[in-house]
């Protein structure tokens, strides 16, 4: 089962918080796949180390492929400033930005 919210408007914001929850962005969407809806969900609730995940978002930019790179670009991100963003982004804002995405929006089940 896969589920989604509406991922946060700034991209760096973005990429951490999908890195820390270990979700997917995908067209303006964090989705998180789980076993079941509930086991999703409550990936989707549960926010890791905001210092790893904005380590590990820098490295999966910095190594993106040729169409990851364009997806970015297409997206009217620029990867390098992107990386400096990610590494940069207050763990508070990304504390922040996972609740309002959480609290907010229901999490929708896209897959069964």
């Amino acid at each position: 089962c896969a589920v989604a919210v509406p991922a946060p408007a700034d991209p760096a914001v973005a990429v951490v918080v999908a890195e820390a929850i270990g979700a997917t962005l995908v067209e303006g969407l964090l989705v998180v796949e789980g076993t079941d809806k509930a086991s999703a969900e409550a990936q989707l609730k549960t926010l890791g180390d905001v210092a790893s995940a904005k380590a590990s978002a820098a490295a999966k930019i910095a190594s993106a492929g040729p169409l990851e790179t364009a997806a970015f670009v297409s997206e009217g991100s620029d990867p390098e400033k992107l990386y400096a963003a990610a590494l940069s982004v207050a763990d508070d804002a990304v504390k922040a930005a996972h609740a309002a995405a959480t609290k907010n929006a229901p999490a929708v089940a896209l897959a069964a």
